[in-house]
């Protein structure tokens, strides 16, 4: 790019991105053919889809990316009614319980590359490539813990207690006093007297002798 020739209102060989003004060392240059140098400023204009394939060049540095004046932009874009139709789908996938979340979830993210909707470029934008390696990386040791059974020994030595806590622990009901079905006794008892079947009464024990 630096020794071109470029001027205002010049477009590619594709008619698809124009060159809407040039500014060098902060001021815009107003002549009718200058030669880039170094440093200069191009405000472009075009598509989404062709200022991401001019872009893209390793000559260009990009200042304002498409992406993020694309998330200022108000207006509904093309494919908008595409993704309210895959969206809509997902949901009734997902209510009516079709198939599995994940699987519907999956379905749906090829469905938006398979319409254009997103394209592959800016998926591998988006993606925390350093987390996705995290993740790959972990499958395999958790994948060999569970089939080992050090997962299963590693969640047993963390909780050694858990196991025997129940045939320590004692009832409720069991650190209360006996209780016995008792009636009021007959006239003979005297009185003040409960008479239990099978038990002496309470002041027979009472004042009854003791034995050698």
């Amino acid at each position: 790019m630096i020794g071109s020739t470029v001027f205002p209102g010049m477009t590619s060989q594709d008619h698809e991105v124009m060159v809407l003004a040039v500014q060098r060392g902060g001021a815009e240059l107003v002549r009718p053919r200058l030669t880039l140098r170094s440093g200069d400023h191009l405000l472009l204009q075009g598509s989404w889809p062709a200022l991401e394939r001019y872009l893209s060049s390793a000559e260009l540095l990009v200042i304002d990316s498409p992406d993020e004046i694309r998330t200022q932009a108000v207006a509904l874009g093309r494919g908008a009614k595409r993704v309210f139709a895959i969206l809509a789908l997902l949901v009734v996938l997902l209510v009516f319980n079709i198939m599995p979340a994940p699987i519907a979830c999956m379905l749906c993210a090829c469905l938006t590359v398979i319409t254009r909707v997103v394209r592959l470029p800016q998926i591998y934008r988006g993606l925390d490539w350093n987390t996705v390696l995290l993740i790959g990386a972990m499958i395999a040791p958790a994948r060999a813990m569970e089939k080992s059974g050090a997962a299963a020994t590693s969640s047993m030595s963390s909780a050694p207690g858990f196991g025997s806590h129940a045939s320590r622990t004692r009832s409720p009901s069991s650190s209360r006093s006996p209780v016995t079905n008792c009636a009021p006794s007959s006239a003979i008892s005297p009185p003040g007297t409960i008479s239990c079947p099978g038990s002496l009464s309470r002041s027979a024990r009472r004042n009854s002798p003791a034995r050698p």
